[in-house]
């Protein structure tokens, strides 16, 4: 599955489920606030452009650092942080959530995405 975003100027982009969870957690964990966003329906949040802004404003904050190696290695700890539940059982490790140079990119191609105005998500 995949959540589909789609700009009030008609661009779209696209997350898969968990790369959506993983901006958004991460947003969240920078204070991030939705409380402008509307879920006209179910399957349906909208992010006017205010929030928008605010919340590329927060994901550019997420993608500081000097070199895109070292970003994604934040990352990675960050949402290994936010999303991995401490388990001492073999049968659920405590694996670090993998977050690459290729997500770095992503994130900032969303970044420039949400700068553009507000924008629909679809679940």
């Amino acid at each position: 599955m995949s959540v589909d975003l789609k700009s009030e100027s008609g661009d779209e982009f696209g997350f898969s489920n968990a790369g959506w969870r993983a901006i958004a957690e991460m947003a969240d964990s920078y204070g991030f606030d939705d409380s402008q966003c509307t879920e006209p329906e179910e399957g349906v949040i909208v992010v006017p452009a205010q929030s928008a802004l605010n919340f590329a404003g927060i994901i550019e904050k997420a993608l500081a650092g000097t070199n895109d190696t070292e970003i994604a290695a934040a990352i990675s700890r960050r949402l290994t942080e936010l999303l991995v539940q401490p388990s001492d059982s073999p049968l659920f490790p405590n694996d670090p959530v993998r977050f690459t140079e290729k997500g770095v990119s992503y994130w900032r191609d969303f970044v420039r995405f949400a700068r553009r105005g507000g924008f629909t998500v679809y679940f």
